[in-house]
């Protein structure tokens, strides 16, 4: 090891340690933290700027960690807990924004990555909030996750799809392209069903991986062995490896629900804290940081990128907005509003479909600034609009319940 490497690998363990007290107690997401730590840091040791090999590949698995947790952490027993009613409600919005997003970029001539990455959905930061807020198990709560979801795994898709035509579209490709990705899924099912019937018959073996005091911590290594396996299917099938991370953690979210159901209780706890531990301790915040050390500020001092950015950030709340009539299939308008707002800015996925279209040169370097400059405001801008819309509706409905609801009752029986 370098001195140079030595140097960057303690600038990124200082980052990780500080990036999340100092982001609590600004009041905004420790990813927001971690990405101005490493812009501020390439900005004042421009030599720091130039990543190891070792780094590099930590970067990208920390992306790898990020897809496989968003797989893991998506509710399929939620999504159909009360039939397919709820999913057919949900699902014209999460289509919309992220595919009409693209539909619009390529009309006004923009890349359609970019109208993907105004357009991505995902429940990780809107989950955050709701659980901060104790809304998660209302129905305003239900309905954005279910939302949320669906929306994440289209916006996936998308990705793969969009990450496929870098290489050029033509029919032929797209028909061997979505083979790829039907063997990719048919691969994740054979795994889930290997799984499922494993743990049936030989539960057993499985207990040891849900074990809270295991020194060897099996349960960890068989998640990141399953996650492995996913990346070389993907490399061999010359498929898009967040595709095959997404997969890999939706199959292992089946076989571990996320809570309890009426024939599972829900023992994955502990294994889900071990996996959000390394990944969320190490991989994803030092992915977050290069991020921020890939970041020109001095480039948003300029009117072409700051103007991107600007647009970026009001086209990401102009979309949801546009697509208000969509959410009033499952709830009213002023719920409906609610939902578009905590939808609005998935921070960690939307820089995740940043980095990524930029590595594949879907989008030139230059963009990936403006991109992650957007999606770090509106980490902050939406989810304060949502608490302070909430907020005012809580109130109102509150003043709006008479005081003594006996008394008014015989009040209105007596008229």
């Amino acid at each position: 090891m370098t001195t140079n490497d030595a140097l960057v690998l303690l600038v990124l363990a200082a980052g990780v340690f500080l990036a999340p007290p100092i982001s609590a107690r600004l009041g905004v997401p420790s990813a927001v933290g971690e990405i101005v730590y490493g812009a501020i840091i390439a900005a004042l040791v421009p030599d720091l700027s130039r990543l190891p090999a070792f780094v590099t590949f930590v970067e990208h698995f920390g992306f790898l960690l990020v897809l496989f947790l968003a797989g893991l952490e998506l509710d399929t027993h939620a999504l159909f807990a009360n039939g397919p009613g709820r999913l057919l409600r949900a699902l014209p919005f999460a289509v919309a924004v992220p595919v009409g997003s693209m539909l619009i970029a390529a009309l006004l001539g923009y890349a359609p990555v970019l109208g993907l990455i105004v357009g991505t959905i995902s429940i990780g930061l809107t989950a955050r909030v709701l659980a901060d807020l104790s809304l998660l198990r209302t129905p305003i709560g239900q309905a954005a996750i279910v939302t949320g979801g669906l929306g994440e795994v289209i916006t996936i898709v998308c990705l793969t799809i969009l990450e496929e035509g870098t290489h050029g579209f033509s029919p032929l490709r797209l028909l061997s392209a979505g083979a790829r990705l039907v063997l990719l899924f048919g691969a994740g099912f054979v795994v889930l069903a290997l799984l499922r019937d494993l743990a049936w018959w030989r539960p057993s073996w499985f207990s040891r991986l849900l074990q809270e005091n295991d020194p060897s911590e099996l349960g960890l290594r068989s998640a990141l062995a399953l996650l492995s396996a996913f990346a070389a299917i993907a490399a061999l099938l010359s498929v898009p490896d967040v595709l095959a991370a997404f997969v890999a953690g939706l199959a292992l979210g089946v076989i571990f629900p996320v809570r309890e159901t009426e024939n599972t209780q829900s023992t994955a706890a502990p294994l889900r804290a071990r996996l959000a531990a390394i990944g969320l301790g190490f991989f994803v915040p030092i992915a977050f940081i290069t991020v921020g050390q890939h970041l020109d500020l001095h480039a948003l001092t300029k009117p072409g990128p700051l103007a991107l950015g600007a647009g970026i950030l009001a086209a990401s709340g102009l979309v949801r907005f546009l697509a208000l009539p969509i959410l009033r299939l499952q709830a009213g308008w002023e719920d409906a509003t609610l939902i578009a707002l905590v939808l609005s800015e998935p921070l960690t996925l939307k820089v995740t479909v940043a980095e990524l279209s930029v590595s594949v040169h879907a989008l030139p370097a230059a963009t990936l600034t403006p991109a992650v400059a957007a999606s770090t405001a509106g980490a902050i801008i939406f989810p304060t609009l949502f608490r302070l819309m909430l907020q005012r509706r809580d109130v109102r409905r509150a003043a709006a319940e008479p005081r003594n609801p006996t008394l008014a009752a015989d009040g209105r029986a007596g008229g």
